[in-house]
């Protein structure tokens, strides 16, 4: 649509250029060559009873061929103007996504995906999200999770030009989610620790400190709600949706692998666990508020976490589906058919896989997909993601040219378009 678009302006413009032309000429009074040839002899000499032609006085109307020229200038302009609106109207308007017991529902039918982690796609000076996303497409991606970190994108208790600053990533993040848009893609939103300490110590750089008074102290859950409510009702600055309107968006993670480690002493593991369950039930219950149409997940990693009890978290009402991360340094490959089992028979919910690559060559990363992968589709995992396509600089990133990582990925892709 865009090349035609374009031939349409290059064709318009000169169309009207030549009218335009004759119609100066016409106001003027200068006979066109045919007009002249009309008016004269076949010796060349002026026809009897002609005159020449008085200044400002509009010459013999437009020729057949002039008018023609000049309508197909106008409906080629016409069509050059509202061919990028055309193309928005026809393109089918992406649906939300649904839970229907432990499946997703995607255009009514029920969807499982292969998708990837971008960590800080938004950094325009390090990466480019455009060519990235559309290397996720080719490679047949139809899920990507992205991180707003708080030193970025926590409006509150900033300085003015810190708060410039915020705004400039929250564009970006809109670029980014308009991107995503377009090409089908479905974004999971992350939040990561560092809320902590920008809430609790003004330093986002202390996110690792203090997750129990941060889930206990009220200021801080308040805080903590009122940056997921400007979050859902941001209105995207180049497409001018609210992200809670946006079936780009698939959904969100509470907080990103969670887990509390700084109890005070005289409490009990089960009183952790049952504390940091109560604080998952309320923010996501706050999140299912602000952005009642979108999912929320629990972006915990899964049972080896100080108070983390996978099953109590997952039970909250408004947690739509399990979230597992698992790197081959830390679980086999069967501990994901037990969580599978876990979703499927105590929770009755969707289970997706949102983290896991090995570091290394490409040959490792290959290994990974191909021990771990086929264990969860086998399981009934909704989605299966990997840790991380071009973001990151952690020895687990994955490249267009790693190619046996890619042929890896594309054989689960086709395994679950075929069903």
């Amino acid at each position: 649509m865009a090349w035609l678009a374009a031939a349409a302006a290059a064709i318009g413009l000169v169309a009207l250029s030549l009218a335009l032309g004759w119609l100066a000429r016409a106001w003027r009074g200068v006979p066109s060559a045919e007009d002249d040839r009309s008016a004269r002899t076949p010796t060349g000499q002026p026809a009897f009873g002609t005159r020449p032609p008085v200044a400002l006085v509009p010459a013999p109307a437009l020729t057949r061929f002039r008018l023609v020229v000049l309508l197909v200038g106008l409906v080629a302009l016409l069509f050059a103007t509202l061919a990028p609106l055309a193309e928005r109207i026809l393109q089918p308007a992406p649906s939300f996504i649904r839970v229907q017991g432990t499946a997703f529902i995607k255009n009514g039918r029920p969807w499982r995906f292969v998708g990837a982690n971008t960590n800080h796609i938004w950094e325009p000076a390090l990466f480019n999200a455009e060519r990235i996303l559309d290397e996720a497409v080719q490679l047949g991606l139809e899920v990507v999770r992205i991180f707003p970190y708080a030193e970025q994108f926590y409006p509150f208790d900033r300085t003015a030009e810190d708060q410039r600053e915020v705004e400039r990533y929250w564009r970006e993040l809109d670029h980014v989610l308009d991107l995503a848009g377009r090409r089908d893609l479905r974004v999971i939103l992350a939040p990561t620790w560092d809320y902590v300490g920008i809430i609790l110590t003004g330093d986002p750089r202390q996110g690792d400190r203090n997750h129990y008074r941060f889930m206990t102290d009220p200021r801080a859950v308040e805080r903590y709600q009122r940056f997921w409510t400007v979050l859902a009702e941001r209105r995207n600055t180049v497409n001018g949706r609210r992200y809670r309107d946006d079936p780009t968006i698939l959904g969100y993670n509470v907080i990103n692998e969670w887990e509390v480690a700084d109890a005070p002493g005289r409490l009990s593991q089960d009183e952790v666990q049952a504390a940091v369950a109560r604080w998952f039930e309320e923010m996501a219950a706050h999140i299912k508020r602000v952005a009642p149409n979108q999912l929320v997940g629990s972006g915990v990693i899964g049972d080896d976490q100080p108070g983390i009890d996978f099953v109590r978290i997952h039970r909250a009402p408004s947690i739509d589906f399990a979230t597992v991360h698992v790197y081959p340094h830390q679980r086999p490959p069967e501990w994901l058919a037990e969580r599978a089992r876990l979703a499927r028979e105590q929770l009755g919910k969707p289970i997706v896989l949102q983290e896991g690559m090995a570091r290394g060559d490409d040959a490792a990363k290959a290994a990974y997909i191909e021990r771990y992968w086929p264990v969860a589709v086998a399981a009934g995992f909704s989605g299966v993601m990997f840790w991380d396509w071009q973001t990151s600089e952690d020895g687990y990133q994955v490249f267009p040219t790693d190619r046996q990582t890619v042929a890896a990925i594309r054989r689960v892709v086709e395994q679950l378009r075929r069903g």
